[in-house]
């Protein structure tokens, strides 16, 4: 085992320093190193380190067995599976091979019951092969984390008479283990439990499970497994609502707070909006309600007023803490943390900077003749705490400071409150106007608009959905081919464009390549799917082409900003969000589809149903630009 059990950031920088040449010496290293990550909840760590491993050690089965775990952790389980099957032909047909595809299949029940009409339990042929592969394994080893989950899948399907009976068979071989040896180990303590659950021993259920979790609580991952088989359960009208309710308060898994908050007013005259000699009363009321919300990781900006004060009571509390700023510190600091002469907020800024947070910049924007994509940079912040909630089974927790009365801009925390209403969000408050009205009954919001002007920019901004596409091999192909090759895809293309009436801004193509930028990320989205199915699956030997033609596509979303082309007369979008969108096609597989996690995280905030994005690793981006988590896109 390691030496010391690392802290989330520490596990990072570890892997951020570690030696190649010195982890390849012995595949344990990586083994332990992911077994904390697993710990943790860590799992886009997990896959990163494995995805290295397996490079190393392609043919060493632990490192195999690791990933699918990983993989059907993280959802991938279609990937799970894949390596799982391979597996089972070359004989290795153990029960924890059986037991790992076992689970791939209930999460893909799960994932098919969440997405579609409430199905009947025996219309779900995944929970059939889930129940086969469980039987297989239980029957091998006798394992009781095997027993327990077959019992509550025959459960769900109607077989009560055969799942008491497993439940039983599980609870009594525990219980016997308890009394020679004792037991403090979470799965046992758990399995436990979920035996009593379907036994209908509620109380000591609850007290086996609440054992379990006191005894393990930094084992998040366990904890989520856990969880998501009560989900099941409940689902299925199996628990009680207010036994269900109960069994999931015991969790220790944090909860996601997303936050906005206003910052502190420039001209308490022009504006009182939150005037600076409220911060104590308001940091009071933070720190209160945060205190109330147990066990948290955040997502938020940075800048001077409530944000800051957000920031540093979940550090405080010991919360890991997701900073996203919309563009590079240097020019967030001028804007929105140090405009305020004689203040500490830039001072409190560099200390949080400091502090054990994970940093992100979306854009490198350092002076002022560019818009700041403020607005982008909020739904940024909501995607990628819905992302994580959903993959910690945990409940998101949308929390705003904020003064109803404020005639604020787009961008600002009026904006967020706005869009989050729309999405029918249970806001946790704390009113400005209130408090405000509470010192002075004539208290006015003065009706002055601030937050961040848009006007007298040079380049104006837009947040688009940019799509580069790449012909593999497209210069073996002859002249005559070439032409045919162009003519058929570029017609489709602009069919499809028009007929679907996409939302489009800039549209280029190199004959070998094509370029758009699209209004709609769903509609980005949609068309990278139709034209790499096209490209596929067209027959192009009937129309002389001998080569078998491949493209690779790649999706980034961000804010882009355009003028018109004085040598086409078009509209030309640019900056380095378009460059990340031509980096990251060139390092895409061809027949695939990449986006960036930016994409991938504007897409759950928008809702998009139509198609998935499943992580694949951080990945090097070519000329210098670094590397960037990666997703790929395919139809859900």
């Amino acid at each position: 085992m390691m030496e010391k059990k690392l802290k989330i950031q520490q596990l990072h920088t570890r892997w951020l320093e570690h030696n190649r040449d010195i982890w390849a010496l012995d595949v344990n290293n990586y083994l332990e190193f992911v077994e904390e990550c697993i710990l943790k909840a860590e799992l886009l760590l997990a896959y990163d380190v494995l995805s290295e491993g397996i490079d190393i050690f392609p043919n060493y089965i632990q490192i195999k067995k690791s990933f699918a775990l990983v993989l059907n952790r993280m959802e991938m389980s279609e990937e799970a599976k894949t390596i799982l099957m391979d597996l089972l032909q070359e004989n290795h047909e153990d029960e924890v091979v059986l037991g790992i595809l076992a689970s791939a299949y209930k999460n893909l029940a799960r994932k098919k019951q969440s997405t579609s009409q409430f199905q009947l339990p025996a219309a779900n042929e995944n929970l059939g092969m889930s129940i086969e592969f469980y039987k297989k394994a239980y029957a091998t080893s006798k394992n009781t984390w095997h027993g327990i989950n077959l019992a509550t899948l025959e459960m769900i399907i109607g077989n009560e008479k055969i799942s008491t009976e497993i439940a039983k068979e599980v609870f009594g071989t525990l219980f016997n283990k308890a009394q020679d040896v004792g037991i403090n180990n979470y799965w046992d303590l758990a399995t436990l439990a979920e035996a009593l659950i379907i036994l209908k021993d509620y109380d000591k259920a609850i007290t086996y499970l609440k054992r379990a979790i006191e005894g393990n609580k930094k084992d998040i991952g366990s904890q989520v497994a856990t969880k998501k088989n009560l989900s099941l359960l409940y689902h299925y009208q199996k628990i009680p609502r207010e036994i269900y309710v109960k069994l999931t308060e015991l969790f220790s898994i944090p909860r996601i707070v997303v936050f906005s908050g206003h910052m502190i007013d420039k001209d308490e005259k022009a504006e009182c909006r939150f005037p600076q000699w409220l911060e104590s009363e308001v940091s009071e009321l933070i720190k209160n309600k945060l205190d109330s919300l147990g066990d948290m990781e955040t997502y938020s900006s940075a800048a001077c007023g409530a944000d800051i004060l957000f920031i540093e009571h979940a550090l405080q509390k010991g919360a890991k803490v997701n900073i996203i700023l919309p563009c590079a510190r240097e020019l967030f600091i001028k804007k929105s943390v140090s405009y305020l002469t004689d203040s500490n907020w830039e001072k409190r800024f560099y200390k949080i900077l400091e502090s054990d947070i994970n940093l992100i910049e979306l854009t490198s924007i350092t002076d002022d003749h560019l818009e700041i994509p403020y607005d982008f940079a909020n739904q940024l912040i909501f995607g990628l705490s819905k992302m994580h909630a959903r993959n910690l089974c945990t409940e998101l927790i949308p929390f705003v400071v904020y003064n109803k009365d404020s005639k604020e801009l787009d961008g600002g925390t009026a904006s967020v409150v706005s869009d989050w209403k729309k999405l029918k969000l249970d806001i946790e408050k704390i009113e400005l106007d209130k408090l405000l009205r509470g010192k002075d009954e004539s208290f006015e919001t003065k009706d002055v608009p601030v937050g961040h002007p848009i006007a007298g920019y040079k380049y104006p901004g837009d947040t688009v959905s940019l799509l580069y596409a790449d012909t593999v091999n497209y210069s073996k192909l002859s002249d005559y081919e070439m032409m045919v090759f162009g003519e058929i895809t570029l017609e489709f293309l602009n069919k499809t464009l028009k007929q679907k009436n996409y939302k489009v801004g800039e549209k280029n193509t190199w004959g070998d390549a094509f370029f758009i930028s699209f209004y709609d990320a769903c509609d980005a989205g949609c068309c990278a799917l139709i034209m790499m199915d096209f490209i596929n699956n067209y027959n192009w030997r009937c129309v002389g082409i001998s080569k078998n033609i491949k493209i690779r596509m790649a999706l980034h979303a961000g804010v882009a900003y355009s003028f018109k082309n004085p040598l086409t007369g078009n509209l030309t979008f640019n900056g380095i969000n378009v460059c990340r969108a031509a980096r990251m096609e060139s390092i895409t597989p061809p027949g695939r589809v990449f986006c960036s996690e930016e994409f991938a995280a504007f897409c759950e905030t928008l809702n998009i149903r139509e198609f998935s994005c499943s992580y694949v690793g951080q990945k090097l981006m070519p000329k210098h630009l670094g590397k960037y988590p990666t997703y790929l896109l395919r139809r859900s």
